[in-house]
């Protein structure tokens, strides 16, 4: 499990619910849990405003450069 993965689970936001927030569907969920290097910024924004930490923040979680318990 990945970091990203590790957030979303602490934050309780299920793979459908990721995809509801940045609006994809199918079987685009999964790639972007494996590799959420893939998300556009808008929806960097959107899903960082859900979980209530800066952009910044979760950007480093995406890049494995911080792990989920650091910035909770």
């Amino acid at each position: 499990m990945n970091n990203f993965e590790q957030l979303l689970k602490a934050n309780g936001i299920t793979k459908q619910e990721l995809g509801d927030i940045i609006s994809i569907k199918g079987a685009t969920i999964p790639k972007y849990v494996a590799n959420p290097k893939l998300m556009r910024l808008n929806q960097i924004m959107r899903l960082s405003s859900k979980l209530n930490i800066s952009t910044e923040e979760l950007i480093r979680v995406l890049n494995n450069e911080a792990k989920f318990g650091i910035i909770k």
